[in-house]
């Protein structure tokens, strides 16, 4: 039998060169792989520096900023006055007559030897405003229609201020559809008013007034914010 007449590995022999190109492929593929994995590498255990750039010293301080310092320093020890300056009548003033509060006691608000002070004496009004404060104001020295209120036996302190207060928002008699103090619909709301729920009719609002409290904060509540301290 002659060479020519042997049967031919062509075929098989195409395949093989198949399979080297793939295994080269792979090989390729794996070396970038590789270094990707090597790169990342480098790059988490050696990151790029970070620069930042660092201003020039403006010199020594200011002098003049010193004794702006100072300047404010000062204006905040001192006793602040009335920016309108000394009033003649009160501008809420409703066109009453004099009042004077005779031989009454009257609480200073001045400690002395530790304790506040209490002083009997007589309190005239005009026009809204304190106008004179004395042990006693004889009736020739009293402004024409002065009305007299006695005040023995009792006590005379400026107005109270309450800086904690619900009233009109749960009014009297408190019922479920008429306290409208406590906005449950969050934990916190900061947009609720207490001028959109207040009841100016409120009976206690009265009461209040009676007792010396001539300003009142009235708050609305936020959830159970508001019923820790009640």
């Amino acid at each position: 039998m002659d060479k020519d007449d042997l049967p031919r590995y062509t075929p098989y022999d195409e395949q093989s060169a198949w399979f080297r190109q793939r295994r080269r492929r792979r090989q390729v593929f794996r070396c970038i792989i590789l270094s990707l994995v090597a790169y990342a590498t480098y790059l988490h255990f050696n990151p790029k520096p970070v620069y930042t750039r660092v201003e020039p010293a403006t010199g020594s301080l200011s002098i003049e900023k010193l004794q702006a310092d100072y300047a404010q320093c000062s204006k905040l020890r001192s006793k602040p006055q009335d920016p309108s300056g000394p009033r003649d009548r009160n501008a809420r003033w409703n066109g009453g007559n004099a009042t004077l509060i005779r031989n009454t006691t009257i609480w200073t608000g001045e400690p002395v030897d530790g304790e506040y002070s209490w002083q009997h004496g007589d309190v005239l009004l005009e026009y809204g405003l304190v106008s004179r404060v004395s042990n006693h104001i004889p009736n020739t020295e009293l402004p024409e229609g002065c009305v007299v209120q006695d005040g023995s036996g009792k006590m005379l302190t400026a107005g109270i201020v309450d800086m904690h207060s619900h009233a009109g928002d749960s009014p009297l008699p408190e019922t479920r559809g008429g306290t409208d103090d406590n906005e449950m619909s969050s934990d916190t709301t900061p947009y609720v008013r207490s001028l959109d729920a207040i009841n100016p009719l409120d009976p206690q609002i009265q009461v209040i007034k009676s007792g010396g409290v001539t300003t009142s904060l009235i708050l609305p509540g936020s959830g159970n914010v508001s019923r820790l301290d009640e």
